[in-house]
């Protein structure tokens, strides 16, 4: 019997650079790397939009509309760029 070129034989040393098979059942493609990029694309809108939400509360109890707003959501920016330089650090490794 023959087997597939795809699949290595018991006999046959495993090669440490080929890619192992999907543990997903057969046709439904690997999805972790999406979810793991949309959650960093979510910590990143979340970051500005919580800082900016702060500092839209600050301003209309200050009476400094909008600039506490327009700072919060700079430094949100700034939040969640970090938090996305460090999750690609993580991720490429």
């Amino acid at each position: 019997m023959v087997k597939p070129p795809d699949r290595p034989s018991e006999t046959e040393p495993s090669d440490p650079n080929r890619p192992s098979p999907r543990d997903s059942s057969a046709g439904e493609p690997d999805l972790s790397s999406w979810y793991r990029l949309s959650g960093i694309g979510l910590e990143f809108i979340v970051a500005v939009l919580v800082c900016g939400a702060g500092g839209g509360w600050l301003d209309r109890h200050m009476g400094t509309w909008p600039w506490l707003m327009v700072g919060g959501g700079l430094i949100g920016f700034a939040i969640g760029l970090w938090l996305l330089i460090q999750a690609s650090r993580s991720m490429f490794r």
